[in-house]
């Protein structure tokens, strides 16, 4: 049995990345349908919180940007629907893995003089 810990070097990151540069954000039931009726969006956030101790244990290294590149568009496609702030709202962590925390019953989780993005 695969460890956990290393799992995630099976996964094709490439095409991973791929999917939330453009197809999930491009339409947005595909994003809903993934986000209610799969786990793939779960694993890969999963794989960036700080209590795994995957991406945040990594060294800096070239090789290893692909997981900081997936890491922001995942975040950015998840942070274009609703469903999707939901996601981040409910899931363990991400408020350590952010940075921030969410403003309730808004639209606009950033205060505007500390938006990132």
């Amino acid at each position: 049995m695969i460890s956990e810990k290393l799992e995630y070097t099976k996964w094709n990151w490439h095409a991973i990345l791929e999917i939330f540069q453009g197809n999930l954000i491009k339409n947005e039931s595909t994003l809903d349908y993934a986000l209610k009726k799969t786990k793939f969006i779960k694993r890969v956030l999963a794989f960036f919180m700080p209590s795994k101790e995957l991406f945040i244990n990594m060294e800096w290294h070239p090789k290893n940007f692909i997981y900081a590149q997936t890491g922001y568009h995942l975040i950015k496609t998840l942070l274009s629907s609703r469903d999707g702030k939901n996601q981040l709202r409910n899931s363990p962590g991400v408020f350590f893995m952010l940075g921030f925390s969410f403003v309730e019953k808004t639209d606009n989780i950033f205060p505007s003089s500390k938006s990132f993005l």
